[in-house]
């Protein structure tokens, strides 16, 4: 749901009065001189949009835009920095009197010109669409229009869905913009990227795909399942190249657009507008990609598996082979000292029907085997009468092996160093999700938990957008980092 504009004729300040108001007093001047002064700022903002925008007995310039003329006024169109810069000394000849704005985005339409402009002389009436929304974007960038390009921003964000957000992100790119709706972009695609569309994530440029792809806050369930998901969108991006290449040597030979099911028809900007040269690039990122995976942590049947799918080499394998035996073996024998680097474990858990918790409610998600235990997440939502409200805390659980096919972690008490992530899309977060990591000396014993007492509110969750879109579950990706023997 977007937000609701507030007028602020509408909050009135005599419901709550300035500080030199006294009761048993009439209302202070300044009360109704501030109601004036906002209905003086809308009647002119009505006047100068209604009245003298596009008027050519009033205007000093015109401007042609995509064949359309303009009659503005000079010190209306300076209040953008790119009008400015147009306008400068070299056009102030008498002469110059018409000036013709060249546009080759194809992004930006009449319809878009015509309200961008309008904004300018404070027509706040834009109507914001699906359909128009990243036309009125482009418009707005394009002439520099600040306030016009926030909201449309807003809008973009708070309306952002599964089957916009991988255009958003092209368009994010594109126009370089603020973090507001990048951070937009990424919290969906961290919360829905392995599930709802694990099938576009091909179609993402390569630098949100990296990005999106190196997260640690990235929900998949499993580090297995992440590498088959990067697996897959190396495939789908190969097949893609392969088609585009097919079109285009159908399309010089027929001088003819090829029908059929090309990449253009794949999704918003597909790798249309990729050049060629970014093969390179896209080769470098999905190196990049294959090696920040944690191979060390993946059971030995996995690893079996990756190593016959011949994406990753041999070296690569061994180092994860060799990682995972030392792993068992320092665990297995306790007092036998070996030297490893740590190996870093991830898992996703997710929490359905979350809305519906009630006070005192525990959730606890599927469990995970990593170095001889069995970790999962516990929720459970508690009142806080201090702070009048439910709040949810979240514990990381270790429970015995009692797999006998897996080695096993005795040790009734271990340190562990981990950190848990959960994306939030509210429009105006300084980040696409939240990130808790554990404090120094966090001791997990056997069958028990540690975590974090009131660490969310419920309202918070609700309003800053932390569930997801699709089924309404709250998902956390957990990383840990370390396990030591307790000091």
């Amino acid at each position: 749901m977007l937000p609701q504009e507030t007028d602020s004729m509408n909050t009135s300040p005599a419901t709550e009065p300035c500080k030199c108001h006294r009761s048993g007093e009439s209302l202070p001047d300044c009360i109704s001189k501030g109601d004036s002064k906002n209905q003086n700022q809308r009647e002119l903002a009505r006047y100068l949009s209604e009245s003298i925008f596009n008027n050519r007995p009033s205007s000093d310039i015109s401007l042609e835009i995509l064949g359309q003329e303009y009659y503005l006024h000079r010190v209306i169109l300076c209040r953008s920095p790119y009008f400015k810069s147009l306008l400068s000394d070299q056009w102030k000849d008498d002469a110059k009197n018409k000036i013709t704005i060249g546009i080759d985005d194809e992004n930006i339409t009449t319809e878009a010109v015509n309200l961008a402009l309008r904004s300018l002389y404070g027509d706040t009436r834009t109507s914001f669409t699906k359909n128009n929304q990243f036309s009125l974007l482009a418009t707005g960038t394009f002439f520099a229009l600040d306030t016009f390009c926030m909201d449309c921003i807003d809008f973009i964000a708070w309306g952002l869905d599964i089957d916009d957000v991988i255009e958003c992100a092209v368009q994010c790119t594109r126009y370089d913009h603020n973090a507001m709706l990048k951070n937009a972009c990424m919290a969906l695609l961290l919360q829905e990227g392995s599930t709802a569309l694990g099938d576009q994530l091909h179609l993402l440029p390569l630098s949100m795909l990296k990005e999106v792809l190196s997260s640690d806050a990235f929900w998949v369930s499993c580090e297995f399942d992440r590498y088959q998901l990067l697996k897959k969108i190396v495939n789908h991006r190969n097949e893609h190249r392969a088609r585009l290449s097919q079109q285009q040597a159908c399309d010089m030979l027929t001088d003819e657009p090829c029908s059929g099911g090309g990449p253009a028809n794949e999704g918003p900007a597909a790798l249309v507008d990729l050049p060629r040269d970014d093969e390179k690039c896209e080769h470098e990122l999905f190196q990049q990609a294959f090696a920040s995976l944690q191979l060390a942590s993946l059971k030995f049947e996995q690893l079996v598996q990756v190593r016959q799918d011949g994406l990753l080499n041999e070296d690569q394998i061994h180092a994860a082979l060799w990682s995972h035996e030392v792993q068992r073996l320092g665990i297995c024998n306790p007092g036998r000292k070996i030297d490893s680097a740590p190996v870093k474990f991830r898992f996703g858990v997710k929490f359905e029907d979350f809305a519906s918790m009630a006070k005192g409610a525990t959730k606890r998600s599927s469990k995970h085997f990593f170095a001889g235990s069995m970790w999962s997440v516990e929720v459970r939502m508690q009142e806080d009468r201090a702070e009048d409200g439910k709040y949810l805390s979240v514990f990381l659980f270790r429970d015995r092996n009692d797999d006998s096919s897996l080695y096993k972690d005795d040790r009734q008490t271990v340190s562990v160093k981990f950190q848990l992530y959960t994306p939030r899309w509210y429009s105006k977060c300084t980040a696409p999700f939240d990130r808790f990591p554990s404090s120094k000396g966090s001791y997990c014993e056997l069958d028990h938990g540690w975590g974090w007492k009131n660490l969310l509110c419920r309202t918070k969750i609700m309003e800053d957008r932390y569930l997801s879109i699709v089924d309404a579950s709250m998902r956390w990706m957990v990383c840990i980092e370390e396990i030591n023997p307790r000091e």
